[in-house]
């Protein structure tokens, strides 16, 4: 394979705490450390940043500390930081244009390697194919495109998309690679119009996890220039221990045998940790139970077990059956103030009011999204 000419990551979201009300810091800081020294110790000359280096707009000074640290380290090793913004972060003068990184939305392309790098900041639905129509990508030239956004290919399903990677293709056929970020976990696929135009599309996923459902592993990618074809090298990301049980607890025997599991799988926790060099702050391993609501009463013992040593996820399930749907379907009375009041919990209440109302049938929307909901609940 050919030299090594940039590192690439995204989804960094600097922030102390991942979780607002839980004792888990230090996670997003310590992958940024390691994007950082795995830009070093491959001698590569640019580090590509997909978007939401930051958590939010507005931070405290522990985030922009942090990220400046990293990209003083970068520019003191000679490497050139490009970067976009996500809409987690999207600000007039952004924090990440600090230590003469470049930001790359507006920028005329940047030369890496063979290749010519572009940029665009997230964009709404609106505005999306506008900008892509305004690059000036020379057919000649090999062309990366960097941007954030919600695709209908990966998380139409899931979200609202802005753009398809076809969009992309017929507006600029000229592109070999598309990196994005938004989407937290890692994907790298060919993509194609009715034209024949084709694209490889790299999702590096979040460099740690934001949620609790994410995929566990993380990486940074190495691009390679590897017989005249762009190449990812996906490299591991060290990060704090977590077990996550998939079998649901449904009988005092089943939280019988957590507890017995308990102490091995505590250990184990605890050897990752020293053998991966682990701060401090991420030593303290996170263990995901679900349980059937039958023992609810039972899990109290493992939280008791367990005391202060671990962090506790716990994920309830009711029932496996959508009472909410037979209900709705049957004609029982159920409001959006019942419906709003669920997601409200959840954090996702703007998710599902965008998506009742683009929908041409709001109420079809709706048994979707809970038959989505059920079908998560039940997994």
């Amino acid at each position: 394979m050919g030299k090594p000419l940039a590192i690439i990551a995204s989804d960094l979201h600097l922030k102390p705490r991942t979780w607002k009300h839980r004792q888990i810091v230090g996670d997003s800081y310590f992958a940024w450390d390691q994007v950082v020294s795995g830009a070093i110790e491959f001698e590569v000359s640019h580090v590509i940043l997909a978007g939401d280096l930051l958590d939010r707009q507005l931070n405290g000074s522990e985030p922009i500390i942090k990220l400046k640290e990293g990209l003083d380290r970068l520019e003191k090793a000679g490497i050139t930081t490009l970067f976009i913004q996500g809409q987690h972060e999207y600000q007039e003068s952004p924090w990440a244009s600090l230590s003469g990184s470049i930001h790359l939305h507006g920028h005329e392309p940047v030369t890496v390697g063979p290749f010519k790098v572009f940029g665009i900041d997230y964009q709404s639905k609106e505005e999306l194919l506008p900008a892509i129509g305004a690059l000036s990508i020379v057919e000649s030239d090999r062309n990366i495109l960097v941007m954030h956004q919600v695709w209908q290919d990966w998380m139409g399903e899931r979200a609202l998309p802005q753009g398809k990677f076809e969009d992309v293709l017929n507006a600029t056929p000229a592109l070999e690679v598309l990196i994005t970020g938004d989407l937290h976990e890692q994907k790298l696929e060919d993509h194609a119009n009715d034209s024949g135009s084709q694209m490889s599309v790299l999702s590096p996923g979040s460099t740690c996890v934001q949620s609790i459902a994410e995929p566990l592993e993380k990486f940074f990618y190495v691009l390679r220039d590897d017989d005249h074809s762009a190449a990812f090298l996906p490299v591991p990301i060290k990060s704090r221990p977590i077990f996550r049980y998939p079998t649901v607890l449904e009988t005092v025997e089943d939280v019988e045998a957590a507890l017995a599991r308990v102490e091995d799988d505590y250990e184990v926790a605890f050897q990752l940790a020293d053998s991966n060099k682990l701060p401090e702050d991420l030593c303290t391993p996170i263990f995901q139970y679900v349980y059937s609501h039958e023992v609810a009463a039972d899990v109290g013992r493992l939280e008791k077990r367990l005391d202060d040593r671990v962090h506790l996820f716990w994920k309830e399930i009711p029932d496996k059956s959508d009472k909410f749907v037979e209900a709705f379907t049957a004609g029982v009375s159920v409001t959006m103030k019942d419906v709003l009041r669920e997601q409200v919990e959840e954090g996702k209440t703007r998710d599902l009011a965008e998506r009742l109302l683009v929908s041409p049938d709001p109420v079809e929307e709706l048994l979707r999204w809970r038959r989505e909901k059920a079908k998560q609940e039940v997994q």
